[in-house]
C-alpha cells in the first residue's frame, strides 16, 4: 500500500488486479451472526433462512372445495451457515465503511425510477 505523500508530491497510480480463489462462491445472505475470536478478531458467519415446508397437509372437501385444516411437521426456522469470515479489527472496519457507503447509495436509487425492491418471501 503506497504511504500518503505531502500536498504538492508527485502523485503515483498502480493496478490492483482481482482474482477468484478456487472455492469461490456467490451465496445468498438473509442475516450474520458471530462474535469475537480468542484473540480478538472478528468472527461472522453469513446464513440463509427459511422455514422447513411440511411433511403433510390434510384439507377438507366440502361443496367441491378443498379448505386447508391441518400441517403436520417442524415449524421452526433453518439457518443454514453458508460461509464463515474471520477477520481482523482493521478489516472488519474497513467492511463497515464500505458497507455504510453502499447502504447510502442504494438508498440513494429509491424512487429514482430505479426500484430496489424487497425479496417478496
Amino acid at each position: 500500500m503506497p504511504t500518503k505523500k505531502p500536498a504538492g508530491a508527485e502523485s503515483t497510480t498502480f493496478e490492483i488486479d482481482f482474482t477468484h480463489g478456487r472455492d469461490y462462491r456467490v451465496v445468498h445472505a438473509d442475516g450474520a451472526w458471530g462474535g469475537l475470536t480468542p484473540s480478538g478478531g472478528i468472527n461472522v458467519a453469513f446464513y440463509a433462512e427459511w422455514k422447513k415446508e411440511p411433511t403433510s397437509i390434510i384439507y377438507e372437501a366440502s361443496d367441491n372445495k378443498l379448505r386447508e385444516t391441518k400441517r403436520n411437521g417442524p415449524e421452526h426456522v433453518t439457518r443454514e451457515i453458508q460461509v464463515e469470515v474471520l477477520m481482523t479489527q482493521a478489516g472488519a472496519q474497513a467492511l463497515y465503511k464500505w458497507l455504510r457507503i453502499r447502504l447510502s447509495q442504494a438508498e440513494s436509487l429509491k424512487g429514482s425510477g430505479f426500484e430496489i425492491t424487497e425479496d417478496p418471501s
